[in-house]
């Protein structure tokens, strides 16, 4: 007998979830569909959280590019989430407000974070 038993994270009530605007990164190209071949809706953004200068991902993914920008868009802190990576500490050194960029091969989300 088989049993199907998913996990769910418990999100504590002071951890701030971050909410994303969605991009594509760059047009996805079927050479078999004629015409324009983007999906005809956009990503779903993932579900992210922030405790303190830990980013929570609470979506599967196959990888993410992060990229922190300051308010002058100059980029201040950049890593690769692999696969199977839900936890993503940020440099304690960084305070303010930044914008949060998630980019996989097809969609960037962006979101603001106050660190």
């Amino acid at each position: 007998m088989y049993i199907n038993a998913t996990a769910q994270m418990v999100i504590p009530s002071d951890w701030d979830r971050v909410y994303f605007k969605v991009a594509y990164v760059e047009p996805i190209i079927n050479p078999t569909t004629p015409g324009d071949s983007h999906p005809k809706s956009p990503g779903e953004p993932p579900v992210v959280y922030l405790d303190a200068h830990t980013l929570y991902i609470c979506s599967e993914h196959e990888g993410y590019t992060l990229v922190l920008k300051d308010a002058d868009e100059t980029e201040v802190f950049s890593t690769y989430v692999p696969v199977n990576t839900y936890t993503v500490v940020l440099p304690s050194s960084l305070s303010g407000i930044y914008t949060l960029e998630l980019s996989d091969d097809t969609y960037m989300y962006s979101g603001e974070i106050e660190l």
